[in-house]
């Protein structure tokens, strides 16, 4: 999230981006369009199947 907000920091303008305000655009982004809402929900699925991937392999 920081590096977002470092790379677009100057296309926003000053003053400087707030972690809260990048939340909330993100959030209202997210719910507002469901392309959106798939492509988080994708990756939070694909995020939990890498880390049981990983756990599993790490007990053998």
């Amino acid at each position: 999230m920081n590096l977002w907000i470092a790379r677009n920091a100057a296309t926003i303008g000053p003053p400087q981006v707030k972690l809260a305000e990048v939340i909330a655009a993100m959030v209202v982004t997210t719910v507002r369009y469901q392309d959106v809402t798939d492509t988080v929900c994708s990756q939070i699925r694909y995020q939990r199947a890498a880390a049981r991937e990983r756990g599993e392999r790490g007990r053998g």
